[in-house]
């Protein structure tokens, strides 16, 4: 390893150990798929995460120091701001008084003991791919269920977009870009009784993957693994053709239409999977994941993917 990008990696690790989990679940690990927050909690000490998985971390919490440093100026004076504070409170998911676990999160900044604001520096697609917002309503609105246990009355959950990839001529020509580089969300926030519902729904299947073994983990769903396309299912004359004869969303839909098309017997089936972004690129213990693994080999093996007309029912 180079000196610079050692020094690259000490510094990364650092910012890190700023944000461990005081409780058995953070907000964040509450939200995130099962199978990754059981795989890390087992083998986080033994992942070596790449620099490309850790630096949009460790920019985000350059970004955020920056903000605390300034707010913290102005807390001096005014007091209006409350900064990166952490909380934690036990939540009961049984009549059973030892059926429970400690739900902690870290807020950015707490406005007059009311308003949440948490900054997020993404990329655009992030907000092209996820226009609900949904991950961050339910890590801001676990935030503000942690606080109205601490007695505050919590009035709005917020979002300070930063666009590090933003383009303006982007926003010019389409109107769902967002149309500044910064950009202020106002989330919708839910009841306390609304909450506690969603983070017992979530607490039980996290608390089922405790005591489960890797290989029988609930698989991530495609939202999980950031599929952004779905399988496809391409009808090809021949294994000279270039182009397929039609493309279709499902092996049923591709079964009728092998029926309606001039096919013979060298046509067949080419599945084309959906690329799993996240396990590929971004999950920190994939090679800890045995669906992980199965996948790569079967993608390895071409004849998985491969599915003569015969075999149709023709």
């Amino acid at each position: 390893m180079t000196d610079h990008i050692k020094i690259l990696v000490d510094a990364i690790n650092h910012s890190m150990m700023r944000y461990q989990s005081l409780g058995d679940y953070s907000a964040t690990q509450l939200i995130d798929a099962p199978r990754i927050v059981a795989l890390r909690k087992r083998y986080g000490e033994y992942t070596d995460p790449t620099i490309e998985q850790q630096i949009a971390s460790f920019i985000g919490t350059g970004i955020h120091e920056y903000f605390r440093r300034s707010l913290q100026n102005v807390s001096a004076k005014h007091t209006d701001y409350m900064l990166e504070r952490s909380v934690s409170v036990p939540f009961f998911f049984s009549d059973d008084t030892n059926d429970h676990r400690m739900i902690s999160g870290t807020f950015d900044i707490l406005h007059k003991e009311e308003d949440i604001y948490d900054i997020k520096t993404v990329n655009v697609w992030k907000t092209v791919f996820d226009p609900d917002m949904k991950d961050w309503h339910e890590q801001q609105n676990i935030y503000a269920w942690l606080l109205r246990n601490r007695g505050l009355n919590i009035k709005s959950v917020n979002i300070i977009a930063i666009y590090k990839d933003w383009i303006k001529s982007n926003a010019i020509r389409n109107a769902k870009y967002p149309q500044s580089q910064v950009t202020h969300y106002k989330l919708k926030l839910w009841n306390q009784s609304e909450t506690e519902q969603f983070i017992h729904k979530r607490l039980v299947q996290h608390v089922a993957c405790e005591t489960c073994k890797d290989d029988n983990l609930p698989e991530c769903s495609p939202e999980e693994r950031w599929e952004r396309e779905t399988t496809k299912y391409a009808i090809l004359k021949n294994d000279r053709a270039k182009r397929a004869m039609k493309v279709c969303d499902s092996l049923s839909e591709a079964t009728t239409a092998v029926h309606a098309l001039k096919v013979t017997s060298d046509s067949f089936v080419e599945v084309r999977p959906a690329k799993r972004t996240r396990c590929e690129a971004w999950c920190p213990v994939n090679r800890f994941c045995n669906v992980w693994n199965d996948y790569q080999n079967r993608l390895d093996n071409s004849d998985n993917w491969i599915i003569p007309v015969s075999k149709l029912g023709r």
